[in-house]
């Protein structure tokens, strides 16, 4: 198959008949601001789709946010949690092992060995 044919103008024509000044574009108009173009978008849809899209966004916002601090609150939950449970344990275990090496000095001292 032609590549060439496989993407059609809105008229049907294909891209090799396609006039080479692209009157199939819409003309862009440079003097309509962007407020004017909200708000002819906003006349296309009628209320309850408005307010029906504006809740649905609204909540997809709402459920990101309570993900992201969910996620915040957990991290911090478990890392504060990991440093009070582990930190004692690491400082008693580095105590056990200079007891240990103090006892082997002292009874090397003691009995001379090397």
């Amino acid at each position: 198959m032609d590549p060439t044919k496989m993407f059609l103008a809105p008229s049907g024509a294909t891209i090799e008949e396609l006039p080479g000044d692209d009157s199939f574009l819409p003309e862009d108009d440079a003097s309509e601001t962007l407020v004017e173009r909200v708000s002819a978008l906003s006349e296309m849809f009628p209320t309850s789709v408005r307010h029906v899209t504006s809740k649905v966004m609204s909540g997809g916002v709402r459920a990101t946010v309570w993900c992201k601090d969910f996620a915040l609150s957990s991290i911090w939950i478990m890392t504060t949690s990991a440093v009070i449970l582990a930190l004692p344990l690491a400082i008693e275990v580095t105590q056990i092992q200079a007891d240990e090496e103090y006892k082997k000095a002292v009874t090397r001292n003691l009995f001379g060995k090397s």
